[in-house]
């Protein structure tokens, strides 16, 4: 049985605080990389998705404690892109994650 490395762990949680803060998202992509400094490890992400309906003003005042990650938290994050499309907004973010 394989292990999930701590940046696997932190994608997961990521995407379930995602949609718990936006609803119903849809076309998510996700891509993370390792990242660590002398006292962190955790992971930086680049997450692509649309919001369907009318969560998307959250994307307004969205700040780090809005996603609240088991074992770990949010220390930066960052709307990209925010295109409107008749299906919803899609949106592009940056994020950095820690592990507590």
């Amino acid at each position: 049985m394989s292990r999930r490395s701590p940046s696997d762990t932190l994608a997961a949680s990521l995407k379930t605080a995602l949609t718990r803060h936006f609803g119903e998202m849809s076309a998510l992509t996700h891509k993370w990389v390792d990242w660590q400094s002398a006292t962190f490890v955790g992971a930086r992400h680049e997450l692509r998705f649309t919001i369907v309906g009318d969560r998307a003003a959250a994307l307004d005042t969205i700040d780090e404690e809005d996603l609240p990650l088991r074992r770990g938290f949010v220390a930066d994050l960052v709307v990209v892109e925010r295109l409107s499309r008749a299906d919803g907004v899609t949106v592009t973010l940056e994020v950095l994650t820690l592990l507590d």
